[in-house]
């Protein structure tokens, strides 16, 4: 278990198995500021032989803010699962070189897009879900909004839900033709996801 990552998994975004990884940090980031919260709660009562006016009981009831902000990030992790393994193993063979990232969660006031594997290549951003239901036109334009908002214009975005199709698109794919371009793409994917 990596300590820093309790503080943030930022720098874990699009990893292989994020979303399994990164629910156990945060299962435990909830765990020890929860029960850091009750300590001064208990610690107060003690000291204070029974009386819950003090100052531990403040701090207490203050220290609950960011355990449940952890909780409430728990359960988003919770609701979305990672890429299984025997997919991400063929993935990994077929994406050899090219930009990609795992289990990215898009969320929009309308909908939310969970997408499995996704490919950045010469400007075309190619997603896998395994969401039964999915609208690549609200994911389209979702994602449009973020690109042309970082100056980044003429992606081409597919979604496929059929992983063979995927893989053999992704498989065509030529990782010599990567640009600087493609990994703006990227960073802009991984600063709007989960």
């Amino acid at each position: 278990m990596k300590l820093a990552r309790l503080i943030s998994g930022d720098n874990y975004k699009g990893e292989k198995h994020y979303l399994r990884n990164q629910r156990n940090y945060e299962l435990a980031k909830t765990i020890i500021l929860f029960v850091i919260a009750i300590g001064l709660f208990v610690a107060g009562l003690i000291i204070n032989k029974g009386s819950k006016a003090n100052i531990f009981t403040i701090v207490a009831v203050l220290g609950c803010l960011p355990a449940s902000k952890c909780l409430v990030e728990l359960i988003m992790f919770i609701r979305y699962k990672t890429c299984n393994d025997e997919l991400s193993d063929k993935i990994e063979e077929a994406s050899v070189g090219l930009i990609q990232a795992y289990d990215r969660v898009f969320t929009s006031k309308e909908k939310t897009h969970p997408i499995d594997h996704l490919v950045i290549n010469n400007n075309s951003l190619c997603c896998y879900t395994s969401a039964k239901k999915f609208s690549e036109a609200d994911f389209q334009k979702h994602i449009g909004v973020y690109l042309k908002a970082e100056n980044i214009k003429d992606t081409t975005i597919k979604v496929f839900t059929d992983d063979k199709k995927y893989l053999e698109r992704i498989s065509n794919m030529s990782s010599d033709n990567n640009t600087e371009k493609d990994k703006d793409i990227l960073n802009v994917l991984l600063s709007i996801s989960l």
